[in-house]
């Protein structure tokens, strides 16, 4: 029983493993909006400070809003996309302009334009 215990506790332990070092990629399913960068605010680093973006494009059949006034918090996934795939960067490296695609967590404030914290933004060149 004991052995049993210890090698399941080792399973565990090598597929948390394992999934840590996968590497970060865009949560599945569409996203909830995709534009462009209008402004952001707020803190440029990673530190526990919230970045504010507004985001802007057209509403597609694949997503849910139009405008959004995102909230990312440290725990939001901020990846760019490169020629090897994707790399995880800073909040403070997004800029008015950059081409994002944007996964929401919790509530949406439904205001115009929509409230939202970010999951994960995906940036692409």
């Amino acid at each position: 029983m004991r052995l049993r215990r210890l090698a399941a506790a080792t399973a565990a332990v090598a597929v948390l493993a394992l999934a840590a070092c996968a590497p970060p990629v865009p949560p599945e399913g569409s996203p909830d909006i995709r534009g462009s960068i209008e402004t952001v605010s707020g803190a440029s680093g990673s530190g526990g400070d919230t970045v504010e973006i507004l985001v802007a494009g057209d509403k597609q059949a694949d997503t849910g809003y139009e405008r959004a006034a995102v909230s990312l918090t440290s725990a939001t996934l901020v990846l760019v996309r490169t020629s090897g795939g994707w790399e995880p960067v800073d909040r403070g490296r997004l800029a008015p302009g950059d081409v994002v695609e944007v996964w929401f967590t919790g509530p949406v404030r439904e205001s115009y334009p929509v409230g939202a914290t970010g999951e994960a933004v995906a940036v692409y060149p």
